[in-house]
């Protein structure tokens, strides 16, 4: 019925929605869970790539007549998928740097008016090293520095 060659050549694509089938429930999962926006939906744009995966798994169960066109557009449908996803992943890193540019100046004026500073001079790296050594036990070289 097949033959080795057609069976062998199959092997490639079979490994590849093998590991896309995970990713893709992987990626859903950070999506649903962890990433910054999270979609209260369960179809999200995170759970693209496993439309693509099932698109290209369809595409490689065509007999040769209709193989080389299914195939590729089965493959054509997983390159989409994917360049959505990284749509999404661009937006999640500049919700991310976004989130930490926030913390950073919520830290900064935290300390700039903390009790421990009498000044909002110093970096936020300075500033949180003088508060550390405060609340490691350090309290009268702190007290001398912060009456200074």
């Amino acid at each position: 019925m097949f033959s080795v060659h057609v069976l062998m050549s199959l092997i490639p694509t079979a490994v590849l929605i093998f590991c896309s089938f995970f990713l893709s429930i992987a990626l859903w999962r950070y999506g649903s869970n962890s990433s910054m926006v999270v979609h209260s939906s369960c179809a999200n744009p995170w759970f693209f790539p496993m439309f693509g995966t099932i698109a290209l798994s369809i595409g490689q169960l065509f007999y040769e007549r209709w193989y080389s066109l299914t195939s590729n557009l089965g493959l054509l449908i997983y390159t989409i998928t994917l360049l959505v996803l990284m749509k999404e992943i661009d937006k999640d890193i500049v919700r991310t740097a976004e989130f930490t540019d926030f913390l950073k100046q919520v830290a900064l004026k935290g300390n700039s008016i903390s009790i421990l500073n009498n000044s909002a001079s110093g970096t936020v790296e300075e500033i949180g090293d003088r508060n550390q050594r405060y609340f490691e036990g350090n309290h009268e070289e702190e007290n001398a520095e912060f009456s200074a």
